[in-house]
């Protein structure tokens, strides 16, 4: 399965030269990481603008904050299309939300996902997995 994944900063501290660096790590984490694990193949564009994203893309935005003052959130539009939210704070949760949006969300796989803020390890069930 081949998703597509955007990343939009919808606040005005964040461009489009900070994510798309950011967009890049991410890339590379799931293909080499994540992907294998799961037997996902995925790419991960940075967008100027929400109205630049295709149709069939997972959206995940960068805002000023989230309610709760949650770091980040993920759900299903009506459409039941996978997006995520993410607050702009000093370590953003966006490859966490991207990993939770979970690309096989009606699986039943006890498989636990991993969880981590970018540049961080991996913790997973049988170990820890460092990254880059």
């Amino acid at each position: 399965m081949l998703l597509h994944i955007a990343l939009v900063s919808i606040t005005k501290e964040v461009t489009l030269a900070h994510l798309a660096p950011v967009s890049a790590a991410i890339q590379k984490q799931i293909s080499r990481d994540f992907g294998p694990m799961w037997n996902v193949e995925a790419t991960v564009d940075a967008l100027d603008k929400l109205e630049d994203v295709p149709i069939g893309y997972w959206h995940v935005l960068l805002q000023d904050e989230l309610p709760n003052g949650a770091a980040g959130l993920h759900k299903r539009d009506d459409n039941k299309q996978p997006f995520a939210l993410v607050a702009l704070t000093t370590n953003w949760p966006v490859f966490t939300e991207i990993l939770q949006m979970n690309p096989k969300p009606a699986s039943t796989s006890n498989r636990r996902r991993p969880t981590f803020l970018c540049n961080q390890p991996v913790a997973l069930a049988n170990g820890v997995l460092e990254l880059e």
